[in-house]
């Protein structure tokens, strides 16, 4: 991606721009630590962009302006969704878009290094934020509020550290300085709210280091270095990588005849396998054929990379290895969906075998994506694309809402084998009891058992979260039931083992 020249920021930009950090700091200090996540993170992140942008928004082309987006969107899914798994995901990728945003790349190089880039500043993040407010108050000839803006300052240190000091020496000094001051708050989080308020203030900060940084210094610092393509080393000859992808693809090969009668015989195949039992062949495979799937990728860009194909019957042999590897590959996919869904059916849906399926899907989606740039032999929108299907991926997945879905596939799965975990079930998070409420009367009580103590009614309003909203409004909705017994709920059988 040909990044514009970016404009060096004026002072006005970066006196703005530490302001607005520190206002987002002071932000994620007052209503993150304490309290649910929910709206208050999408309150941090909206501070964070405004300061960020403040300092970006001259350099960014309509792609960064849609990974920022993007970014901003994954965000927003903490006042969607509960999920912890999930949630994980959605701050990961926040992250890591915002930071390709601010950064840019379109090799595979330069996607891996955009999206870590604000790693790699966090430790002078602060830096911006402190340099333009010292340069604001620096004593000048004349008037100047430096003097009352300084003595202010270090008037504010010391009134923290002894008041933290006095409140932590005398209760009746601490709940009177609590009921004055903060009422709302409990003294014993001011560590944490001093976490989040240099947390929020540096990565802000790093984020704008990696924006303002011109591309010709990205191109040459030790990070880009580390990536930089090294001198042309010797290319492998048509015996070296043509022996190599033949025998690769005749092992694929034999693998997928023998999945075939698998794949279409079903139950009856495989109790008829001698030594295993259907439980058994559920249990096995699933976790190896993603693993494999994922290492064709690996082979496939090595051997794009370092065969010698300049000639056209050269090009047109590692086009068909690769292809038919590609296409084995996504059989050896099937068979592992095959076998995943066996497990299920034998066992039920989980957390872990949901994320299962979906990698093995998105797995699916690249290698596709990957025949499709080996038709032309051309391939420098891939890694964007890539990004882009990885960040869909996921989208779709908040979208489904894995801990609903989930409860969803074993109620369906009770009604056929009248087996369900509902010990399991009783552990999701909040996206799932609206599921749950819809179960039959006999095992409402065990599978929302505990959820009632899990949602909290008594968060303040910006740990508002569209989840937790719904759970409570099913939870009011289902008629009160007597409590159940571990040996109630027992009763209803089944393992997620």
């Amino acid at each position: 991606m040909n990044m514009p020249p970016a404009p060096p920021a004026s002072r006005s930009d970066e006196r703005t721009f530490a302001v607005l950090a520190i206002v987002a700091g002071v932000v994620a200090a007052s209503i993150a630590v304490g309290v649910d996540p929910g709206l208050n993170l999408i309150l941090i992140g909206a501070s964070m962009s405004a300061a960020i942008l403040s300092v970006a928004r001259h350099r960014m082309t309509a792609v960064d302006w849609a990974l920022g987006v993007a970014a901003f969107l994954f965000l927003s899914m903490f006042a969607v969704r509960t999920s912890e798994p999930l949630l994980l995901l959605d701050i990961c990728a926040a992250a890591g878009l915002g930071s390709l945003a601010m950064h840019g790349g379109s090799t595979w190089r330069g996607v891996l290094a955009g999206g870590l880039a604000v790693l790699t500043k966090l430790y002078r993040s602060l830096a911006p934020i402190v340099r333009p407010l010292v340069g604001w108050v620096r004593p000048t000839d004349g008037f100047s509020y430096g003097p009352l803006l300084r003595g202010s300052a270090i008037g504010i240190a010391l009134i923290i550290v002894f008041g933290v000091l006095f409140a932590s020496a005398d209760q009746a000094f601490a709940q009177i300085a609590q009921d004055v001051l903060v009422p709302n708050w409990d003294l014993g989080l001011l560590p944490f709210r001093v976490i989040s308020f240099l947390m929020v203030a540096g990565f802000t900060g790093a984020y704008a280091i990696v924006a303002t940084t011109p591309a010709e210094v990205r191109a040459g610092s030790r990070w880009a270095a580390v990536w930089a393509p090294k001198e042309e080393a010797r290319r492998l000859q048509r015996p070296e990588w043509l022996v190599p992808l033949a025998s690769i693809n005749l092992v694929f090969i034999a693998f997928v005849l023998v999945q075939v009668t698998v794949l279409f015989g079903g139950r009856e195949h495989v109790l008829q396998t001698a030594g295993l039992t259907y439980a058994e062949y559920a249990r096995t495979g699933f976790f190896q054929l993603a693993a494999i799937a994922a290492l064709v990728l690996v082979v496939i860009a090595v051997a794009v990379n370092v065969a010698k194909s300049e000639s056209a019957p050269d090009r047109r042999s590692m086009k068909g290895l690769l292809g038919l590897l590609c296409v084995l590959t996504l059989v050896v996919l099937l068979s592992a969906l095959k076998r995943l869904g066996l497990y299920e059916e034998a066992f039920g849906f989980t957390r872990l075998r949901f994320f299962v399926h979906v990698a093995i899907l998105w797995l699916g989606l690249v290698i596709v994506t990957v025949m499709a740039a080996g038709v032309r032999w051309h391939a420098r929108w891939l890694p964007r694309v890539v990004v882009g299907i990885t960040a869909l991926t996921l989208l779709v997945v908040n979208v489904l809402n894995p801990d609903a879905f989930i409860a969803r596939q074993n109620l369906d799965r009770y009604e056929t084998t009248g087996k369900i975990d509902t010990t399991y079930l009783s552990t999701l998070s909040p996206d799932a009891v609206p599921t749950l409420a819809r179960a039959p009367l006999a095992m409402r009580g065990c599978l929302l058992a505990g959820y009632d103590a899990r949602v909290d009614r008594s968060l303040p309003v910006w740990s508002w979260n569209l989840s937790r909203a719904a759970a409570m409004d099913a939870l009011a909705s289902v008629p009160s039931t007597p409590p159940v017994s571990t040996h109630d709920c027992s009763e209803h059988g089944g393992s997620s083992e």
